[in-house]
């Protein structure tokens, strides 16, 4: 299956440009001490043809992607947290829309927080580590998944009116297919509303082995729908109104995807969910004190799971998780003496709602979170900056009842996160940065009644980490030669978590982690491109009740490279070549063996005639044809990567 972008994104509001291929690495939106935040564009992925979110953030180094391309079933891992767990979801990672946590829940095996399609979305950004996540929850130590959706104006442009884009695309794996219509209207400067249709379908892929990869075929359904009005001097204040919604049926499927268990065995799984939001903004430009958004959003996502047989007809049932958000944010910049600050902040309300017990797994309840959070960046001249920041989420949990269906009483705790980071200039555009956050994590509502060894239950305790990062970075022009760009990064990474309560386990559970991530990404004036990332692990394991032991992760992912060359040309055509490759790892005695996939993306767009502004992208991944595993467990569990998959996506703005 493919995915679909227009030929035009925003680079500036009422300025329709296109967006270099080559990913955005924006080192000013982290904080001090983190890492770079790390921008897809709608055009890269255009270009890739994309399937899934997975897909899109594949190629940033730190995030590692199982199953990415395809949309219900693939898994997110960054810095070993994530979907690399028995679970596909996990609060470790989380996914924003908008600026709204999307979380639905991680016992159904379902990663909804995933299943946005490419198509509807303007950018995917990845902030990584707990710091640069503080303002979307706590004890979020991989990272933040944030999508932006696109704005009527992203299609119009300054001249506003009526635009129609048509996107088709066909893969040869699995057959599948792909269709996204969207319609936009800016009436005048003030107003600008859009409709969006997306849907994907596909059947089970094969591997490299030519075997079919059964984990459902799918036929999923996207709508969107936007509306903004803009108003005030320089329309400096924005009210903005969105829905989006998906739908999925996957029949005969295995209940967990990513699971040693087993056990577990097949279902139907249908699901159905939504977010919708009314958001205010105010950015004057006369005042540096004030950058508002106030916004609400209601989540609902509907699960109905039909088991098969064995352990599975104990999930059979139907569960929902409601999300209502209301938060509040503001940035402001000032200064004090000789230091200046960019000061951003927000309050938040979350309540949550499980309903549905899943029989000796999860039980249900409501959650109702109160989170305050600030993060000061400081400008101390002499280029050196320093970041603190903060958050305290309390949150009390009610209408409870365990996994066996017994009702239990009420319940509350705090958790507190606090980070401080550094960024200091070293002349040559090289920067150093370090930072060390701890960060507490509140249990989610269904694993409140589980109880610890010692009688404890979860929703009355936190789990603890403490991550720490130091690394370099770059981001210059005229590098090498008059007209480049260079964007470069090599950093180190450690979290330790104590009593991890993202993990279905009775016992007090201490996980560590730690690795490198790398990035380079270079550009020359003639549209020559090289983007080369790594991901590496040093150690990925855990032990139980604090022993002084430690076992392997079983759930571990193979450390992983890429490297893409490829060149723009004034004519239109966008050549590249990828080599993605993962190093062997042995787990339990259980050897997986290392690869090197490659992958081959041209597209063209028509800059005159009659067709002027259509854009074909073709694609060839997995050329070879290779058999791989990015993700080993210890037991048949196992599923491997797609094998050759032929891609043509066709996409034009009438």
């Amino acid at each position: 299956m493919m995915v679909a972008f227009a030929p035009q994104a925003m680079a500036q509001e009422d300025d329709p440009v296109l967006l270099e291929t080559i990913r955005v690495e924006d080192m000013s939106q982290a904080p001090a001490g983190a890492p770079g935040t790390e921008r897809v564009t709608a055009q890269d992925m255009a270009h890739r043809q994309v399937q899934s979110v997975a897909e899109a953030v594949a190629s940033v180094p730190g995030v590692s992607a199982t199953r990415e391309n395809d949309l219900l079933t693939s898994n997110i891992s960054i810095r070993n947290f994530g979907g690399n767990a028995a679970m596909p979801s996990s609060q470790q990672v989380v996914y924003a829309l908008d600026g709204i946590s999307i979380a639905g829940s991680s016992i159904y095996r379902n990663s909804s927080g995933q299943a946005v399609d490419p198509a509807l979305l303007k950018s995917v950004s990845v902030l990584k580590g707990p710091l640069a996540s503080l303002e979307y929850g706590s004890g979020i130590v991989g990272g933040t998944i944030a999508m932006e959706t696109i704005n009527g104006r992203d299609l119009t442009g300054a001249e506003g009116g009526f635009r129609y884009r048509q996107v088709l695309g066909a893969s040869s794996n699995g057959e599948g297919w792909k269709t996204a219509s969207t319609l936009a209207w800016a009436p005048n400067e003030s107003v600008d509303f859009l409709a969006s249709y997306a849907r994907s379908a596909k059947d089970n892929s094969k591997d490299g082995k030519g075997e079919e990869i059964d984990l459902g075929a799918y036929n999923v359904p996207s709508y969107l729908l936007k509306g903004r009005y803009r108003f005030g001097a320089a329309n400096e204040q924005a009210l903005t109104f969105t829905y989006d919604r998906s739908e999925s049926v996957q029949q005969n499927v295995p209940f967990a995807t990513s699971s040693e268990i087993a056990a577990f065995g097949n279902v139907n799984r249908t699901r159905d969910g939504h977010v919708a939001s009314v958001a205010y903004s105010y950015q004057p430009e006369a005042n540096p004190l004030v950058d508002f958004k106030l916004s609400y959003s209601q989540s609902r996502q509907d699960f109905d799971i039909e088991g098969l047989g064995g352990a599975s007809l104990a999930f059979s049932g139907s569960y929902t998780v409601d999300t209502d958000t209301l938060q509040a944010t503001n940035t402001a910049q000032f200064s004090t003496g000789a230091i200046q600050h960019r000061l951003r902040g927000g309050v938040a309300l979350i309540r949550q709602e499980h309903d549905g017990i899943m029989r000796g797994v999860a039980g249900e309840g409501i959650s109702r979170r109160t989170a305050l959070f600030a993060i000061d960046e400081m400008d101390f001249g002499r280029d050196l900056t320093v970041s603190l920041g903060g958050r305290v989420e309390h949150q009390r949990l009610s209408d409870l009842s365990s996994n066996t269906g017994a009702a239990l009483a009420d319940m509350s705790s705090t958790a507190r996160s606090l980070g401080a980071g550094f960024e200091k200039g070293l002349g040559h555009d090289l920067r150093l940065y370090g930072s060390f956050t701890y960060s507490e994590a509140l249990a989610l509502p269904e694993y409140a009644g589980r109880q610890w060894a010692d009688g404890t239950y979860w929703g009355e305790t936190v789990s603890k980490s403490r991550s720490w990062e130091i690394g370099v970075k770059q981001q210059s022009t005229n590098a090498l030669q008059q007209g480049d760009q260079m964007t470069a990064s090599i950093g180190l990474y450690r979290t330790d978590i104590d009593d991890n309560n993202a993990y279905p386990s009775t016992t007090y559970q201490d996980l560590r982690s730690a690795g490198l991530e790398a990035a380079l990404q270079y550009r020359l004036a003639n549209g020559v491109y090289a983007q080369a990332s790594l991901t590496t692990s040093f150690y990925n394991d855990y032990s139980n009740d604090s022993l002084s032991a430690y076992s392997a992760y079983n759930y571990a992912l193979t450390d992983q490279a890429r490297l893409t060359l490829g060149r723009q040309f004034a004519s239109g055509w966008d050549l590249s070549w990828t080599l993605r490759a993962g190093r062997a790892q042995t787990i339990d005695g259980v050897e997986q063996a290392g690869w090197g996939v490659n992958d081959l993306a041209v597209g063209y767009t028509v800059a005159q005639g009659r067709l002027e502004g259509l854009r074909v992208d073709f694609a060839v991944d997995n050329i070879f044809d290779k058999q791989y595993i990015r993700q080993y467990t210890t037991s048949s569990a196992s599923y491997p990567e797609a094998g050759r998959d032929v891609r043509l996506t066709l996409s034009k703005t009438f």
